[in-house]
């Protein structure tokens, strides 16, 4: 992930487009913390939200029983 992210990946999409789930989402729903905190340091937007749903990655941490990554995004200053 680190070599992507430095080569210019993208960890939020650039426009409000059809988007599926953002990076930070997918490390969410894989429980992968880690991943989390490095993508949330490259800049991620936890609080970005997707279609009619308006679901947040913690909203995802909380549905996949990820309980720690879902209080660590709810610890982060808003923006």
């Amino acid at each position: 992930m680190e070599v992507l992210i430095t080569s210019g990946a993208w960890v939020d999409p650039h426009e409000d487009y059809d988007v599926y789930e953002t990076p930070l989402m997918a490390a969410v729903i894989h429980g992968r913390f880690e991943a989390v905190k490095k993508l949330i340091g490259a800049g991620a937007n936890p609080w970005f939200h997707i279609g009619v749903s308006q679901r947040t990655a913690e909203a995802y941490a909380r549905d996949y029983g990820h309980e720690e990554i879902a209080s660590y995004l709810a610890g982060l200053p808003r923006k």
